[in-house]
């Protein structure tokens, strides 16, 4: 059985090694078209639809503060 994988935030670097080192295997990966990366409905819509998500987007940078 191919398991369903969504990566939310496809298009970085993160999301793209992802992508190639899950390819070929007995997954079927799932990105949204860069149209739908920030809609919401489409975001949830494809969370629901999938067995794993993978969630590869960037931190915003206040959240980064270690202090």
């Amino acid at each position: 059985m191919d398991l369903n994988i969504f990566i939310d935030g496809d298009q970085g670097t993160t999301g793209l090694d992802l992508q190639n080192r899950l390819r070929g295997g007995e997954f079927r990966i799932r990105t949204l078209p860069t149209s739908l990366r920030k809609d919401a409905a489409a975001r949830r819509t494809a969370l629901n639809e999938s067995d794993i998500a993978i969630l590869a987007c960037p931190m915003p940078r206040r959240a980064m503060r270690w202090r």
